[in-house]
């Protein structure tokens, strides 16, 4: 009869007992943790970039990442701020 290999079935075990048990069910428990946490990594990373959400959803860290990104890669904004600019003395006669 084989046992399921999870990590859910060895987590609460005491020392004692991880100690008797062979090193090959050990690895495959701890690969399969492993997936476990690199799958929940990738759902706390997804933001409206990279999944189905709404921008509405996104942290406000991630909106102000997301416009500073936007205005660095669109060639059309200058260095110049919004606003009324100061009037060049070059310019004038």
């Amino acid at each position: 009869m084989k046992r399921e290999i999870s990590f859910a079935n060895y987590k609460d075990l005491p020392p004692e007992e991880l100690e008797k048990l062979p090193v090959q069910e050990l690895a495959r428990a701890l690969h399969e943790a492993i997936k476990e946490w690199d799958k929940l990594n990738q759902r706390l990373n997804q933001d409206s970039t990279n999944s189905n959400q709404a921008p509405s959803t996104d942290s406000p860290e991630a909106k102000a990442k997301r416009k500073a990104e936007e205005k660095a890669s669109n060639p059309k904004h200058g260095t110049r701020k919004q606003g009324a600019q100061p009037v060049s003395v070059q310019g004038v006669t």
